[in-house]
């Protein structure tokens, strides 16, 4: 019997603190790096010590070399759950062994990249790590390149791959439906795998791209809770999967759809961004972490959100029925009560007469504005309103010009 060789290097530890958290990973120089933690704050200067496999005895009827969680978990070595890659060429170099990884730090005790190299394969694989002190929040993304003479055919690629404690015991979610949206569910985390996927190809309110876990007692403001975010619009899916050492795995990324990726040599395919947490504050604490890093992240002016102003709507009042004095007496009708913004919506583009026609042909509809959009805008600022406009740019109706003189541009079966 074959046995795969040991790793000959010995194991150095890469280490990040946040203000609540840390994470430790193991790193060999000859294969992909270990996970060894994730949770809360470890003291300064703190490292397992020893390497992982120094810890851990094998199992009886197991391989004869131990397989734990990695950073970037391959399928066809020993390892057994869920892998970050599923590809293929052509029905060759399905296995993903690497067997080379440099470490390259972007900002000292922040951030750093991990470059993973699979040369039976042909291909190579950067995962990007930071945690911002501040918000507490790991950020991670992956890049794959083909680096072989003949396209690669990817069906999955996790952006992140986290470790979850054995002691986590429930994933809350999401579903919905339009006009029905956020319901809360949860599930009981077990030895079944769970898993969550949107195909719609765009958001949608049947499933979010995120999900918070629970330890034993977690309340909203207590216990060891955890929490991920896909930061990403279209197809979806995540999956958390229970493990033989007693930890899980909770994996996300876009969903591929058959053939949607078929890198070419020399192609780079990249995830999208994962943005993963932790608090011993409950739920609200693992908000707050959130809120705290989009605060961070958006360029607003001097670093101030501006106070989100009170807007009239005009959908339910008018539907597709436009007509310009009974716009101009709403606004001032608006602005009487104190309403700080006017949004036209649906309606005031061409043909927009009902649901079926107009959508592509963003231009103001002369039959109910001859002199465009221009008085009704003027008038709403002059009554101290701001002027907002409702547009579906993803959208055409067959009923179009757009659609007429440009039907290869739309997404449809046929």
């Amino acid at each position: 019997m074959h046995h795969p060789p040991l790793p000959s290097r010995p194991a150095e530890f890469l280490c990040l603190h946040g203000r609540q958290s840390s994470l430790v990973i193991e790193w060999h120089a000859d294969e992909a790096p270990l996970w060894r933690y994730w949770g809360p704050r470890l003291a300064d200067g703190s490292t397992p010590g020893v390497a992982l496999r120094d810890t851990r005895p094998l199992p009886s009827f197991m391989l004869d070399f131990d397989q734990p969680l990695s950073v970037l978990p391959g399928f066809g070595v020993g390892w057994f759950g869920q892998s970050a890659l599923l590809a293929h060429r052509a029905g060759r170099d399905f296995s993903l062994a690497f067997h080379r990884c440099e470490v390259a730090w972007q900002e000292p005790g922040r951030a750093f990249a991990l470059h993973l190299h699979d040369d039976t394969a042909r291909l190579a694989a950067t995962l990007h790590v930071a945690l911002c002190p501040a918000s507490d929040m790991l950020t991670m993304r992956t890049e794959l390149k083909n680096e072989g003479d003949t396209p690669l055919d990817v069906q999955w690629l996790a952006a992140a791959t986290l470790p979850l404690p054995a002691h986590a015991d429930t994933v809350r979610s999401h579903a919905g439906q339009h006009n029905h949206e956020f319901l809360a569910q949860t599930d009981r985390l077990t030895r079944s795998t769970w898993r969550r996927e949107n195909r719609r190809g765009r958001t949608s309110h049947d499933c979010h791209p995120s999900a918070v876990v629970t330890t034993p007692g977690a309340t909203l403001d207590t216990g060891l809770v955890y929490g991920a975010h896909l930061a990403w619009s279209g197809n979806h899916q995540q999956s958390i999967e229970w493990l033989h050492d007693g930890q899980y795995q909770w994996q996300l990324g876009e969903w591929l759809a058959p053939g949607e990726v078929l890198l070419a040599p020399g192609a780079t395919l990249q995830t999208p961004e994962v943005m993963a947490t932790l608090s011993t504050e409950g739920c609200n604490g693992l908000a707050a972490n959130f809120h705290a890093e989009l605060r961070r992240r958006l360029p607003w002016p001097d670093g101030v959100m501006k106070p989100r102003p009170v807007h009239l709507n005009t959908w339910e009042g008018l539907y597709f029925d436009h007509q310009l004095p009974e716009l101009l007496a709403l606004a001032d009708a608006a602005a009487e009560v104190g309403i700080e913004r006017f949004v036209l919506d649906d309606g005031w583009f061409q043909g927009r007469h009902h649901d079926r026609a107009g959508l592509g042909d963003w231009w103001a509809d002369p039959s109910k504005y001859p002199d465009g959009l221009a008085p009704l805008a003027q008038h709403v600022v002059a009554r101290g309103m701001e002027f907002g406009l409702w547009f579906e740019p993803e959208m055409v109706n067959p009923d179009s010009e757009l659609y007429r003189a440009h039907p290869e541009w739309s997404l449809r079966l046929e």
